[in-house]
């Protein structure tokens, strides 16, 4: 978990790309996008490892709705704002059978 963890809190604590202490106004930096991007590349690989490898257990805990939510909000999240290629969503549409429409 902190493989996938630890190179994501670093880019979005990073300064060079989160300017949090710099004073209201300033705008993001040129690369912000590009590193958004990646982290949310990132997450999504998350969301795949979930669903192939441990839903059975999720749905165990009766947690399957939630876990759905969370990928839904995810994926309207990163489609509204273009930050994926939509391709790279699709074999994890078909195999969570959401109705994302």
């Amino acid at each position: 978990m902190s493989l996938i963890h630890d190179p994501i809190k670093r880019g979005a604590d990073s300064k060079r790309v989160s300017p949090s202490a710099a004073p209201p106004g300033t705008p993001f930096p040129k690369c912000f996008m590009q590193v958004a991007k990646k982290i949310l590349s990132r997450l999504f690989r998350v969301f795949v490892h979930v669903y192939i490898h441990h839903f059975d257990r999720v749905s165990q805990m009766g947690a399957e709705a939630h876990v759905n939510t969370c990928y839904k909000h995810f994926y309207y999240f990163v489609t509204e704002f273009n930050l994926t290629d939509h391709k790279e969503l699709e074999p994890l549409v078909s195999q969570t059978h959401l109705d994302l429409s």
